[in-house]
């Protein structure tokens, strides 16, 4: 069963202007998608509803994967913050299951996605 939360229309912030990463995220994701965005005219709610949107959306570039980051993790603004949570247990369970011993203690986000296409392209997961 959905809740609130699951609906940014709902959020109590969501009337507020898209965040700088939204409106960065969405142009990103634009320029992927081979289609125009113009987050000047969203509001947070909005933005978040159409980042969703368009990371669902079919790829303009066919040669492109879903599983390949959209931009180089390497050149991730927030690359150098430590890896989420998230990260660290998805690397976690991809480690085990290629029966490797993975530390991510001091991990950067960039690293960690970085290490999960690895994982990913040993697991098969």
């Amino acid at each position: 069963m959905a809740s609130q939360l699951d609906n940014p229309k709902t959020w109590a912030t969501g009337a507020d202007a898209p965040t700088e990463k939204q409106t960065s995220f969405l142009q990103t994701l634009a320029k992927e998608k081979g289609v125009e965005v113009d987050a000047n005219n969203l509001n947070k709610g909005e933005a978040s509803a159409k980042i969703n949107e368009l990371k669902n959306k079919e790829t303009a570039d066919p040669d492109a994967t879903a599983d390949e980051p959209i931009q180089d993790p390497k050149e991730w603004a927030t690359g150098d913050d430590p890896a989420t949570g998230k990260q660290t247990g998805y690397i976690a369970v991809m480690a085990k299951e290629a029966g490797e011993d993975v530390k991510t203690e001091g991990m950067g986000k960039a690293e960690a996605s970085e290490k999960i296409g690895e994982l990913k392209k040993k697991t098969g997961m």
